[in-house]
């Protein structure tokens, strides 16, 4: 299916590392499984093998045996990450002030302090419910994956399409654990009444 095909990292991908172990050989051998569910799971690896075969992140060194390359997770990772990116772009690119804006991936962390306009917000990883927020500044596009405090503004319709705001990271402690907490500080709403000016909540 289409996942297969996909230049993510997927749970396909996490069950072939486990069973390729330290030395990252794996072979699917040629007895079917006696579940009709283990046996497309096992159709489903086998066509995911030839795939990584085909991006050269798998090698095959026998009939049945791959040995899959150290660099497969963080290779599919970052190319999720830039395909994620160039379309999330791409979906918000008429809103850009300048449309030839560089793009970069921004974490909130203690003592950032970003102030910019928000272009968009979307869904990065449907499966897990990942969402991302799109800020441009004076000379950047920030892709800024959604930390919880985003969210809540998003629902409590604080975080409009248009709307000018700063974000900033502060560490704070809870139970003995360090963790950044997003301040959200909305200083000029966005203008017009409905549709891409935004005065409808980011979705």
């Amino acid at each position: 299916g289409q996942a297969i095909e996909r230049l993510h990292f997927t749970e396909v991908d996490r069950a072939l590392i486990r069973h390729g172990g330290t030395r990252g050989l794996v072979t699917v051998d040629g007895r079917l499984p006696r579940s009709p569910a283990a046996t497309e799971f096992r159709r489903q690896e086998l066509r995911r093998l030839q795939v990584l075969e085909g991006l050269g992140l798998a090698e095959k060194v026998w009939t049945r045996t791959w040995r899959l390359s150290p660099q497969l997770e963080t290779t599919l990772r970052q190319a999720q990450i830039t395909g994620d990116i160039i379309k999330a772009r791409a979906r918000h690119q008429a809103r850009l002030a300048d449309p030839h804006v560089p793009v970069v991936v921004t974490e909130i962390g203690p003592g950032t302090v970003l102030t910019g306009r928000v272009v968009g917000t979307g869904l990065a990883d449907e499966l897990r419910d990942k969402r991302y927020l799109l800020l441009e500044t004076r000379d950047r596009l920030h892709y800024i994956p959604h930390p919880p405090a985003v969210q809540q503004a998003r629902g409590q319709g604080q975080l409009r399409i248009g709307d000018v705001v700063t974000l900033s990271g502060e560490a704070i402690e809870k139970g003995g654990r360090v963790m950044v907490e997003t301040r959200v500080q909305a200083l000029q709403p966005g203008q017009g009444s409905s549709g891409r000016d935004g005065s409808r909540p980011a979705r």
